[in-house]
């Protein structure tokens, strides 16, 4: 009789973690800037803002570039629906609806934010799908960087050679 507590308490044991970690979302971290090679040969200074409505921010050549992330799941998809309406939907892989849509509510304040000589970036972590509604018919699957808004939205895979390119042009 003990045996077979102890085998069924196992059982129970193995069968929530595996669980836990099916229902468990992973995202890719994104790097700092300040660890990109071409910052380091330009010298530039990274600020890293804590509690701001973005996280990094740098001057280059009299402008102010600031950069807002948003962490998606490794399997989850950003679906830039309208401005404010910004959709994650989460566990897209298995074929199936997703598991959950949540509105990123984080993003308005940041769109709304102006000021003169700023360039306004939002990294978004190499997600399974990354889409943008044009109109009522048509819909853009963004593969490296949109422009959207007054800012442009980049995946963190394409950050470097938008880092390049920024500076390269300045």
């Amino acid at each position: 009789m003990h045996a077979f507590l102890i085998v069924l308490a196992i059982g129970l044991v193995i069968s929530v973690i595996i669980i836990y970690f099916r229902n468990k979302d992973s995202y890719a971290l994104i790097p700092t800037l300040s660890n990109f090679d071409i910052i380091k040969e330009q010298q530039i200074e990274v600020t890293e803002h804590i509690n701001a409505m973005y996280e990094q921010s740098f001057e280059f050549n009299g402008k102010l570039y600031i950069f807002k992330h948003l962490m998606i799941p490794v399997d989850g998809e950003l679906v830039i629906n309208s401005k404010y309406y910004w959709q994650l939907n989460k566990k897209m892989r298995t074929g199936k609806q997703p598991r959950s849509k949540e509105m990123i509510e984080s993003i308005k304040p940041y769109i709304d934010y102006q000021k003169d000589n700023i360039v306004k970036y939002v990294i978004i972590s190499d997600c399974y799908n990354f889409m943008r509604v044009i109109n009522e018919n048509e819909m853009e699957i963004v593969k490296e960087s949109t422009e959207a808004f007054g800012m442009i939205i980049v995946r963190q895979s394409a950050l470097d050679k938008i880092l390049k390119k920024v500076i390269a042009n300045q």
